[in-house]
């Protein structure tokens, strides 16, 4: 049992009898099926107080579980359209329903609804390996300004681009590109979005997809094509996006 365990008043009223009538801490525990450190704890309490009344459980500080059924439904229903939703923001964005629950208790009933609860990790963007390789690809492409600019006016000049996932880098697709003459670069740096522009957008339309209805697939595929759309735009990607030779200077 761990140190909170709830006993019942009658399990204590037991306890203190059986330590009364002289037996040992161990044969209690024998007897009960509690834990030595529950009797040992119960007794403690019972010999320091000014009565003989069987001691009971004090009511543990902070808010009451105020979690009604309409409010488990309501909290259901916002999961179930973002299941990535933080218990905080759940709490923001309800707060006539849940204004007198804490967070930790919002928690608990989302672990309740059976959805994991998880905490963001918190990890370096960049390690010493991540920094050398861009400071080297800076280096060897720094002359590359106006090479990048005809690249992106110039559609029979194009520089394919892709990152270094196994599926990009593997040899039967470099091959490929080279036997079909196709200009690309082998070596770009890991963990650097801001040297690819397609990655910001890719970051842009992962949060205004966040909160929209993905129950199903036929939905997704809207969400993400309305979304596209939305943020592709000429305009809207120019305004959010800087120019290549930036990502180098």
């Amino acid at each position: 049992m761990g140190k909170n365990t709830y006993l019942a008043h009658d399990k204590i009223a037991q306890i203190i009898a059986l330590k009364e009538s002289g037996l040992q801490t161990k044969d209690i525990v024998a007897q009960l099926g509690v834990s030595e450190r529950s009797v040992r704890r119960w007794v403690a309490r019972f010999n320091q107080q000014a009565s003989r009344d069987t001691p009971t459980h004090e009511r543990r500080p902070g808010p009451s579980r105020n979690t009604s059924d309409c409010c488990r439904n309501i909290v259901k229903r916002v999961l179930e359209s973002n299941p990535r939703i933080s218990a905080r923001k759940i709490k923001e964005e309800n707060p006539r329903l849940l204004g007198d629950v804490s967070v930790r208790m919002a928690s608990r009933l989302i672990a309740e609804l059976g959805y994991s609860n998880h905490r963001t990790l918190k990890k370096p963007l960049l390690i010493r390996t991540h920094k050398v390789n861009r400071v080297q690809f800076a280096r060897k492409y720094r002359a590359w300004d106006e090479k990048w600019l005809t690249a992106f006016e110039d559609t029979e000049a194009i520089v394919f681009q892709q990152d270094g996932a196994k599926p990009h880098t593997a040899k039967s697709v470099t091959h490929g590109l080279r036997d079909c003459e196709v200009q690309f670069i082998d070596d770009w740096p890991g963990n650097s979005p801001d040297l690819n522009p397609i990655e910001n957008l890719w970051q842009i339309m992962k949060r205004d997809l966040q909160g929209k209805d993905e129950s199903s697939v036929p939905k997704l595929k809207r969400e993400i094509r309305a979304s596209w759309d939305w943020c592709s735009t000429p305009s809207y990607s120019c305004m959010r996006i800087p120019p290549i030779p930036a990502g180098f200077a």
